[in-house]
């Protein structure tokens, strides 16, 4: 009986994750064909019908996972950052924000290196289609919350935790739109051996700035 029941229940997990597993295709499946068709046909030109065909999906389900088109164009961009709160969360204790979100920073961009190594047009899309940029602040301040969230909790002592946690994320997110820039502009100083762009090294190479020219 109890070995019935526990196969019953991993079964049970199993079809949980896969059916997650699904969705979470779908939503990507779903923004890469937003972000293509804005690409192409422009915020105006490129309609819910259309991204949903792109998909392979009707306008329902396209509108089970987005509100607007507007959220799934920029989901390209915010989705990559999808469970840094969890790598922060994960880090060994400190207590020192700054560095906490320098290490969880690099490790993850370089476990994710496709995300940031190429040239995807983001400054190009936001500059042709303005109208993005109020859906990307929202997604941007939602991500923000849960990040900073899970930093503060860590360090509790801190006299102001929401505030360093907050200039912690600003100094290591702004470092890494310089890394996003440079692979824009095809700028190469940083390579690794095979000739393609490190992200993570060029992110590191950055935060060295810190240690010529500390702040205090």
């Amino acid at each position: 009986m109890t070995t019935t029941s526990s196969s019953s229940d991993a079964s049970a997990r199993a079809d949980a994750g896969l059916r997650e597993r699904k969705k979470r295709q779908t939503r990507r499946d779903i923004a890469r064909a937003a972000y293509e068709a804005v690409s192409e046909l422009g915020l105006d030109g490129a309609t819910v019908e259309t991204i949903a065909e792109r998909a392979g999906v009707s306008t329902r389900t396209f509108f089970n996972y987005f509100d607007t088109k507007d959220d799934a164009v920029v989901a390209m961009v915010v989705d990559r950052f999808a469970g840094f709160a969890d790598a922060v969360r994960e880090l060994p204790p400190s207590d020192n924000p700054v560095t906490e979100v320098r290490d969880a920073l690099i490790r993850f961009v370089a476990e994710r290196r496709a995300d940031f190594s190429g040239d995807d047009g983001v400054e190009a899309m936001f500059e042709h289609n303005p109208g993005l940029h109020r859906s990307f602040a929202a997604a941007l301040t939602r991500f923000d919350a849960e990040t900073a969230a899970a930093l503060a909790a860590r360090h509790p002592d801190d006299p102001c935790p929401a505030r360093a946690a907050a200039a912690a994320l600003a100094v290591g997110f702004g470092l890494l739109r310089l890394v996003m820039l440079d692979v824009s502009h095809h700028e190469s100083a940083i390579h690794d051996p095979d000739g393609a762009h490190d992200p993570a090294a060029r992110l590191r190479e950055y935060y060295r700035v810190f240690d010529r020219h500390p702040l205090a």
